[in-house]
């Protein structure tokens, strides 16, 4: 991505090469543009800087709109902000809801375990012969869908269908 400037000042970024065209219609370009070209026509290539180190539970990552002329080249700056209160509570709030989500989809999923006849021999043949497993897994998930966390360390995992 570059960015188009004026006497050493942001204005428009992210700039393309398109844009460059679009802006100088009756001037024919290179189908590769160069970046010395490109400084012909103030418009500079830009490093994004990677992420700083932060903690996704109480900060975010903030970026910068324009990018800043740091030792001779343009930089796209990133800067860790501290959550409010109410911030990190929506995000509590919106984790819980996503981990809830999750579990009823995942009890839908087995919800054809618990059909009575399915593991009754006398009804059914084959019929499940690990229903016991099935229902333990469903427990464990059903205690996630009732009363969500905020982050579930692992979820439990679907046992295999064992036919008799």
């Amino acid at each position: 991505m570059y960015v188009k400037t004026a006497d050493g000042i942001a204005l428009v970024y992210p700039y393309y090469t398109d844009n460059l065209i679009a802006d100088n219609p009756q001037t024919s370009f290179p189908s590769v543009i160069s970046d010395e070209l490109l400084a012909n026509y103030d418009v500079y290539p830009v490093v994004v800087e990677p992420n700083p180190p932060y903690d996704p539970a109480t900060q975010y990552i903030e970026t910068a709109n324009l990018p800043t002329l740091t030792d001779g080249v343009w930089v796209q700056t990133k800067t860790v902000v501290n959550m409010t209160p109410a911030q990190i509570q929506a995000r509590n709030d919106q984790l819980r809801a996503n981990n809830k989500s999750q579990a009823t989809q995942l009890l839908q999923q087995t919800d054809w375990a618990t059909i009575p006849d399915v593991s009754d021999p006398a009804v059914s043949n084959p019929y499940l012969a690990n229903s016991a497993a099935f229902a333990s897994y469903r427990n464990q998930i059903r205690q996630i869908a009732v009363n969500p966390p905020v982050v579930v360390d692992a979820w439990p995992v679907m046992p295999e269908e064992v036919w008799s």
